[in-house]
């Protein structure tokens, strides 16, 4: 785990749905990364090493807004070129590979190989 402005993170290599994801770092006493401001993500693409992973947001109730796991809005953005693509399927937030490993939505069941849990320093 990598410690970074009060709090730990964890990239797990587990290929499964955002959902299982999000359920997972639930259970381990935390929740999907989220990415608050421009440093966070800075750390996140560095822990990423430019694999697909899943982060904590998604715009399933309402599509197009986007809201983070902590019941929080999407304030700072680093979505990539022509992201997010939207639609109906395409709920779930991942980073991707694109250079500075830059956002985008995808659908719950997209072969993310793994996701980021963050928790809160005890």
């Amino acid at each position: 785990a990598r410690f970074h402005d009060g709090k730990w993170y964890r990239v797990y290599l587990e290929k499964m749905t955002w959902k299982r994801a999000n359920e997972k770092c639930r259970r381990l006493g935390g929740q999907l990364a989220c990415v608050p401001d421009e440093a966070t993500q800075g750390f996140i693409v560095e822990i990423g090493q430019g694999l697909e992973l899943w982060l904590g947001a998604s715009d399933e109730k309402v599509e197009g807004l986007w809201i983070w796991v902590d019941g929080t809005a999407m304030k700072f953005k680093a979505w990539g070129p022509g992201q997010p693509g939207g639609g109906r399927r395409e709920n779930c937030l991942a980073i991707g590979n694109w250079k500075k490993s830059p956002w985008f939505d995808a659908p719950d069941d997209w072969p993310c190989v793994g996701f980021i849990c963050e928790w809160k320093d005890r």
